[in-house]
């Protein structure tokens, strides 16, 4: 089993060198959105954070990635589907060996069969994007707001940009 772990980090350092530590990577200040945390760009998507680097730089959001979360209606005791894609921006490409996880945490009112998603998971996993179909079902009427974490990286050809996004789900339920 050490030999598997040591292999696996292995792999991942092969696969990507670590981002430059200096560059700004996280989160804007300020409120959250009502789908996911970040800066909204022109096409309404969500771009930014990174992971543990604290607030971007006030002169203007990450451009590593955007990540897009779009809220969804359905009725109670009925399935829907939220989905959740990333897109690496210019010069950038997903990392398909890196341990991408989605992680949603459940609040009371709505269920889900699969409350993590890995790669194995997803939509569609290549260099040009991550999605994910969350599949959600709200026990009851009302607007709810699933907060999530989704760990993924992107790269270039000579670095590589772990990131953990914190998103937040829109779900109404009539």
């Amino acid at each position: 089993m050490r030999r598997l772990a040591v292999a696996a980090v292995l792999l991942a350092v092969v696969a990507c060198k670590k981002a430059d530590s200096t560059k700004p990577s996280g989160s804007p200040p300020g409120g959250t959105a009502p789908v996911a945390t970040g800066d909204r760009g022109a096409s309404g998507a969500i771009k930014g954070g990174g992971e543990g680097a604290g607030p971007a730089a006030p002169n203007g959001p990450d451009d590593q990635y955007q990540v897009e979360a779009v809220a969804v209606t359905g009725a109670p005791g009925a399935e829907t589907v939220a989905r959740v894609v990333v897109r690496p921006g210019k010069g950038f490409h997903m990392n398909k060996d890196y341990p991408t996880k989605l992680s949603l945490e459940l609040p009371a009112g709505v269920t889900s069969a699969k409350p993590v998603l890995e790669p194995a998971d997803a939509e569609a996993f290549d260099d040009n994007q991550l999605a994910f179909a969350v599949k959600l079902t709200p026990t009851s009427a009302g607007d709810y707001s699933i907060p999530g974490t989704l760990k993924f990286a992107v790269c270039t050809e000579s670095t590589c940009n772990p990131k953990k996004h914190a998103i937040a789900l829109a779900l109404k339920a009539q």
